[in-house]
């Protein structure tokens, strides 16, 4: 992911103290009237759907649900591999301490040079759709 798009206001200033004027427009689906006019239209389907008992965070979910659940679950997956590494390299030093002859140390290895891969290849994904800037 580069940030060619900010060298502008970034050379800009350089020469002058940057004004409101010379910062970067908000895409146009992060406009708050955009936020606002899926919001609301999300909230009068609650309140059509379910006149008794709209909720607000039904709302919300129906709105935003999925890109912030894929997020989610991607946060979660990174997090499951940091957690893996500490975890391998604990069980790998075990290992190297009773010094047993099978080969259980090589799967160890492996996998914590995989999961080391993986997550520098996950932290360093860019995720298309997720405000790709680029």
């Amino acid at each position: 992911m580069t940030f060619k798009f900010i060298a502008l206001v970034m050379n800009q200033g350089v020469v002058k103290q940057l004004d409101f004027e010379d910062l970067l427009q908000i895409p146009t689906d992060m406009a708050p009237s955009s936020c606002h006019d899926i919001i609301s239209s999300c909230w009068r389907a609650q309140l059509t759907n379910d006149a008794s008992n709209p909720s607000l965070l039904r709302a919300l979910c129906s709105a935003y649900g999925l890109p912030y659940l894929c997020l989610g679950l991607l946060k979660v997956i990174n997090d499951c591999i940091g957690f893996a590494g500490p975890l391998l390299l604990n069980k790998l030093i075990q290992f190297l301490q009773q010094g047993s002859m099978t080969s259980d140390g090589y799967l160890l290895a492996v996998s914590l040079g995989l999961t080391s891969v993986i997550k520098i290849l996950h932290n360093s994904s860019n995720i298309r759709g997720f405000n790709d800037r680029s």
